[in-house]
């Protein structure tokens, strides 16, 4: 079961006309299947990658690794595509033994839950759905899944969060 916060984010942008495509992992991948492949796709056809950063993520092994892939990822393509929300009980010091983390949050904008303003930030941070061009530039990793029964005005995002 996820946190309210999380399904508060996910209820906003699903409900959102048009709506953005959220891929959670406990919700959307296939049983069965290999996580690290579902995990992998499911970052490389999304236009945007939300990383929840809580003490738990930081524990979890899966969360950062799903973190390095989403990193190199956006470093590959030289885009914009990964958006990190922290939450308000993490001290950004726990993730000084983590160096590509405390790298990107570093060099990189990041979002404060419950900060100020904090819905209108996620919005300039994601592009609204069906558009086209925009931050990240072009239109490099913004395929949609081959099987999904995806508009063209649906945004895909994932959502990874600690278990």
């Amino acid at each position: 079961m996820r946190s309210s916060w999380t399904g508060e984010v996910v209820t906003v942008l699903e409900d959102m006309d048009p709506p953005y495509k959220v891929c959670l992992r406990n919700r959307d991948f296939i049983p069965g299947q290999n996580n690290i492949q579902q995990a992998t796709d499911s970052i490389t056809n999304s236009r945007r990658t939300l990383l929840v950063l809580t003490e738990r993520f930081l524990q979890d092994r899966w969360c950062l690794w799903e973190f390095q892939v989403a990193h190199q990822h956006a470093v590959t393509d030289q885009a914009y595509r990964l958006i990190i929300i922290i939450m308000d009980d993490l001290q950004l010091e726990a993730c000084d033994d983590i160096p590509d983390l405390k790298q990107y949050l570093t060099a990189n904008r990041y979002l404060l839950w419950g900060e100020l303003l904090f819905w209108d930030k996620l919005q300039q941070a994601v592009p609204p759905p069906g558009a086209r061009g925009g931050e990240g530039g072009g239109e490099e990793g913004r395929e949609h899944h081959d099987d999904d029964d995806v508009s063209d005005d649906e945004e895909h995002l994932d959502i990874f969060v600690p278990r």
